[in-house]
């Protein structure tokens, strides 16, 4: 579970790096066939591993459609979620790092 907080702080620098919605292609993520751009994407995971309990807004429910998942936000008692979400960590990574490198 230590991949949370640094989940949280990757997306932190993306944020700043994109503060507006217009920043994050694929707003309204509607095709659960493929995935969001990876910036929307972070975007998703972000709020999956911040809150808790059931999954209200449509396009959350479409990218745990995507992933395979419950739609149920930060179950930690789930091994597929867990694994999941850690596994994009990477992703968090990289775009939190191309935010860094984009803003020199």
């Amino acid at each position: 579970m230590l991949v949370y907080p640094a989940i949280l702080l990757f997306y932190q620098v993306i944020e700043l790096a994109y503060p507006n919605n217009s920043d994050y292609p694929d707003p309204d993520y509607i095709d659960s066939s493929r995935p969001p751009h990876p910036r929307t994407e972070c975007k998703l995971i972000r709020h999956l591993v911040t809150h808790s309990g059931d999954v209200r807004r449509a396009q959350l429910k479409r990218y745990c459609e995507y992933l395979g998942m419950t739609d149920f936000m930060l179950d930690a008692t789930d091994p597929y979620y867990v694994r999941t979400i850690a596994g994009k960590a990477a992703l968090l990574e990289r775009e939190a790092t191309n935010a860094i490198a984009r803003s020199l």
